[in-house]
Order: structure tokens, then sequence, then C-alpha cells
């Protein structure tokens, strides 16, 4: 079993950052279509869970606008690195 080591906001390395993580699904977006979003969080999931340092992922993806009678309809998956404990 692998030691997780807490982030330190006096080590860079240690924290994910966002912007990369957003480059990361627009890049998956633009590769290809998701007929499904449960398709495309399971690409989100195998690309983000690359980085050691994420444990523990709670992902929310929205279709804006799809149907009239509400603002959007989506879904939330949270899903954790098999091998650590919580």
């Amino acid at each position: 079993m692998r030691i997780k080591k807490p982030s330190s906001d006096k080590d860079i390395k240690s924290i994910v950052n966002y912007g990369t993580i957003v480059k990361l699904i627009t890049k998956l977006v633009k590769k290809r279509h998701y007929n499904f979003l449960e398709t495309l969080a399971e690409a989100v999931f195998d690309e983000l869970f690359k980085d050691i340092r994420i444990a523990k992922i709670m992902l929310k993806i929205e279709k804006l606008e799809i149907l009239k009678q509400c603002s959007s309809v989506g879904i939330q998956i949270t899903k954790k690195r098999s091998n650590d404990k919580f």
C-alpha cells in the first residue's frame, strides 16, 4: 500500500493544478464525442487518477439547457483510488 503524503502549501509540487485539470478535460471533450455523461466521467477518472497525488475525485457534469423544463441535467459521481483507504 502506498503512503500518501499530505499536501503542503510550502511545496507547490504537492498541490494539484486546477488549470491543468481544466485543460485535460477540455482536451478529452474536443478529442471525441461522448454519447453519455457517464462515459465522459470514466474518461476523466482514468486521466486524473494517472496523477498519484489524486486519491479521490468528486465529479459533477451537467448538460446545460438540454430540456425546456430545467436549466441543466447531469450526474455526480465520486470515486476513490482502489488501493487507498479512507
